[in-house]
Order: C-alpha cells, then sequence, then structure tokens
C-alpha cells in the first residue's frame, strides 16, 4: 500500500486535506502569467485571475475533490477570457466603423507578439498561450480546452 502511495503522482494540492489558500498559493502564479498572455493588460489579467479564483473558492467544497483543481480553475479563467475578448473584439468592431485607420509601426516586441496572439480565433490564442507560457504539451491542451 504503501509503495502505491509513493508512485502515484499528485501534487501536494491535489489533495482533498489542503486548504484553499494553499491551493491558491501555489496556483497564482501560474494563472497570472497565462492570463497576462492573453489579456490586453496586466491589470485586466489580474482581475480576471482574482474572479477565476473567487469562483474556486465558492465551490471549493466540489473543487478541492476533482482530479484537477488547477485544470478546473483554469479552464473558469480561459472561459472568462475568451467573454471578455468576444467583448473587447466587439467594442472595436464598432470603434473601427467611426474611426479612421491607425497607422501600424513595425516593431517585434513581446507586447506585438502577444498582441498578435490576441487576435488569433479564440481557442488558438488559449492554445498558445498554454503552449508557450504554461509549456503544456499538445494533449494536455486539448483536453483541458475540450477540442
Amino acid at each position: 500500500m504503501a509503495e502505491h502511495n509513493a508512485t502515484r503522482h499528485t501534487r501536494a494540492w491535489d489533495e482533498p486535506s489542503r486548504d484553499f489558500e494553499h491551493f491558491f498559493e501555489h496556483e497564482y502564479g501560474s494563472l497570472l502569467a497565462l492570463a497576462i498572455g492573453l489579456s490586453a493588460s496586466s491589470a485586466e489579467a489580474e482581475e480576471h485571475v482574482q474572479d477565476a479564483f473567487a469562483i474556486a473558492y465558492r465551490s471549493w467544497l466540489n473543487v478541492q475533490f476533482l482530479d484537477s483543481p488547477g485544470g478546473w480553475t483554469r479552464r473558469v479563467l480561459l472561459n472568462r477570457l475568451a467573454s471578455a475578448h468576444r467583448r473587447s473584439q466587439s467594442e472595436r468592431r464598432g470603434v473601427l466603423r467611426l474611426a479612421p485607420p491607425a497607422a501600424t509601426v513595425d516593431v517585434h516586441t513581446d507586447a506585438e507578439l502577444w498582441a498578435a496572439v490576441r487576435e488569433l480565433p479564440v481557442r488558438q490564442a488559449q492554445a498558445v498561450a498554454l503552449h508557450y507560457i504554461e509549456d503544456l504539451p499538445v494533449k494536455e491542451i486539448a483536453e483541458l480546452l475540450d477540442i
């Protein structure tokens, strides 16, 4: 029995006996990095991460027993980011109808790279961010995004 427990792969925060605070401390940085990669600003990213953790906290009695509370919380975060992206795109289309096109500058920076990623369809942008920021394998990304 002890051998089984030693070989079982589980993160410390996946244990149901761990409290939400420990889970939050373990996952916050990773979720924030993911959100920053997919958000227009770090302030917006932090707001979405806090909202995702608030939702996880309200559901913690159930979430703590999932195989991957971190995966569940990432899914909540990605859904919130997707909704914000759709709202932003809708607002952008309205502004573009009213304003002349802006001049573009050909400078290659990380900010431009992530701006370009955010222009991709939502699920593609999420997949890129999960791969390059979270360093997740394609199979895990597909499972997480349910695609």
